[in-house]
């Protein structure tokens, strides 16, 4: 059953940095961002608006006297509650593209269109500060007790790059989040 939503692209610099590091093989990046109805569509584009005003000193002015109106109650100064950090939670959804199996030729030919598509769905805590903190601690773990298991001492990767031999999928599971990947190649 197909879900109803609006979608726009999404571009951002991780982009650059698949582009860079996987110049041997090619691999199309577009991440979009999907609005599930046009309430929400309108709710973000106010967002959108509102993080407009902070460019601009009037504007940042406006939004630090008048935050709690402004933002129908979404914001204060003093933060969120406990409470709302407790039941807020995030869900991410990733879809990839691609071959079964490798290309003989190249790993940037192939003859027939892709016949794999997957699914990855994260689920943990509220985004902002305990899924945020979460993350960073298990990397900053993984990163001191799994130096060996880097691919290179140093510089600029993606994180499937930098982490993709290392245990920080079990050890975010151990966390609280969760990781379903489901094949949903019949679909394609």
């Amino acid at each position: 059953m197909k879900k109803i939503g609006y979608a726009t692209p999404l571009d951002s610099d991780e982009d650059l940095v698949v582009l860079i590091y996987t110049a041997a093989a090619r691999i199309d990046v577009q991440g979009y961002l999907k609005l599930p109805s046009l309430t929400k569509t309108v709710y973000y584009a106010y967002v959108f608006l509102l993080s407009l005003f902070s460019v601009f000193l009037f504007g940042k002015s406006l939004l630090i006297k008048y935050a709690p109106t402004l933002t129908f109650g979404f914001f204060s100064k003093t933060g969120p509650t406990r409470q709302q950090l407790l039941e807020g939670s995030t869900k991410m959804t990733f879809y990839a593209e691609g071959w079964k199996n490798k290309s003989e030729e190249s790993l940037n030919k192939h003859s027939t269109k892709p016949d794999s598509r997957l699914k990855l769905t994260i689920t943990g805590p509220e985004p902002a500060y305990p899924f945020t903190a979460k993350c960073m601690v298990q990397a900053g773990l993984t990163l001191l007790k799994e130096q060996e298991k880097m691919p290179l001492k140093g510089g600029v990767l993606t994180p499937g790059v930098a982490f993709g031999k290392t245990t920080i999928q079990k050890r975010l599971e151990k966390s609280g989040l969760t990781f379903t990947l489901e094949d949903i190649s019949c679909s394609v």
